[in-house]
């Protein structure tokens, strides 16, 4: 791999930008910030291809674990992606990447920042190297010529439209000077390319080039245009992208996250109702409840986005009994369900409100006599002990 294909398929050169954005801080090894040449730090990805298969189910394994590496090392060019054996697609050589130039109080801030970053998602951001254990590695370290690219390049990473699997990505702390806020939201995007994103034309986001923002830049759960300085079509396909919510698909939420917690306070287990009957029920969550689902025989049937949480049933279900089921989902993506079980019929319990658990038969009094009498309370008390009987099977 040459870098003028890296330069060519993944880079928006930085130096047709002139602006302080960064400080100006000398850079150590004699090696110049962007901020000395007048330049915005931008970073940059790599598509490449992985074999055909289905996208990794990271959500339901334990946390993908982020390991952002001050120590350097040595590193060797590879057509594949190993952090484990220090492998680098994004290399045409070997290099030998420095420490991160700033100590410890100035990591300390690089740590904590892209802790807060992935705090809603499965992710355990380190700085110990995890060894033989799968993870994804962002180099923070160095200048971009330690790798032969030019001034002003913030970060490289290789992007695939999914995760790749022990990706190695690059932020350069030499580029930003000691401002660990820049270095984080570098290695923010880094990291994130190596999951599966593209850049996007939103100046809060992490993925953004943009500048001047006004706040410090996180993953936004929004719909938004890709691009670099302009809009333009995603390279994953679409004219948007939701950088928040693709990272939960990919990862997860994180493990700290209570699900919901959801109720259907009618109609209750065992009523009978009629067709189109009204299904109502309460949420509540730590965060915020996102939306909730009602799920008829395991089939879906409506969703609402708000409250008041309340549903109707088809007009044409069947007579019978079925199973009625809620789904909450909170806005980080945990669900939770209640289920209810009930019986459709013609009459919905008009007289009485009849419930499978209470039996619904009576032997009253009557102008009948004799053994007409004794015939019609035995026939009753027949029927009756049928039909709780059928009924108990039905709640088992």
């Amino acid at each position: 791999m040459s870098l003028g294909r890296i330069a060519s398929t993944s880079l928006v050169v930085a130096s047709f930008l002139s602006t302080p954005a960064v400080r100006a801080d000398e850079g150590p090894r004699g090696r110049h910030s962007a901020a000395e040449l007048g330049l915005v730090p931008v970073g940059g990805y790599v598509r490449i291809q992985l074999p055909e298969r289905p996208r990794p189910m990271l959500a339901e394994a334990t946390p993908t674990v982020l390991f952002l590496n001050r120590d350097g090392g040595a590193y060797t060019g590879a057509w594949t992606d190993d952090s484990v054996t220090n492998q680098s697609s994004i290399l045409s050589w070997d290099v030998e990447m420095p420490e991160y130039p700033y100590g410890d109080a100035s990591w300390n801030q690089v740590l904590e920042c892209m802790r807060d970053l992935y705090a809603d998602f499965n992710v355990e951001v380190t700085d110990e190297d995890p060894g033989d254990t799968p993870h994804v590695e962002v180099v923070v370290s160095g200048h971009p010529s330690d790798i032969g690219m030019q001034e002003g390049v913030g970060g490289i990473a290789p992007m695939a439209c999914q995760p790749v699997p022990n990706a190695i990505a690059y932020a350069f702390p030499e580029t930003y000077g000691d401002y660990p806020q820049g270095i984080c939201e570098a290695a923010g995007q880094e990291s994130a390319h190596a999951f599966g994103l593209d850049h996007e034309f939103l100046c809060e986001d992490v993925m953004t080039y943009l500048f001047d923002c006004q706040v410090p830049k996180s993953f936004i759960d929004a719909d938004a245009p890709c691009g670099e300085f302009s809009e333009r079509a995603c390279s994953c396909g679409g004219d948007t992208q939701n950088s928040y919510q693709f990272l939960l698909s990919v990862l997860g939420p994180a493990e700290n996250n209570e699900p919901p917690s959801v109720v259907i306070t009618g109609p209750e287990d065992g009523d009978e109702v009629s067709a189109g009957f009204t299904v109502s029920a309460t949420a509540s969550d730590d965060g915020a409840i996102d939306h909730l689902e009602l799920w008829i025989d395991s089939q879906p049937v409506v969703t609402r986005q708000s409250e008041p949480w309340e549903f109707s049933a088809p007009d044409d279900i069947a007579e019978g009994d079925h199973e009625v089921e809620v789904l909450a989902f909170d806005d980080r993506g945990a669900s939770a369900s209640a289920l209810v079980i009930v019986e459709v019929t013609a009459d919905g319990g008009r007289d009485g409100g009849d419930r499978r658990s209470r039996g619904g038969c009576s032997a009253g009094g009557g102008n009948a006599g004799g053994l007409d009498a004794v015939a019609a309370v035995l026939a009753l008390l027949f029927v009756c002990g049928s039909r709780r009987a059928r009924r108990a099977r039905d709640v088992e």
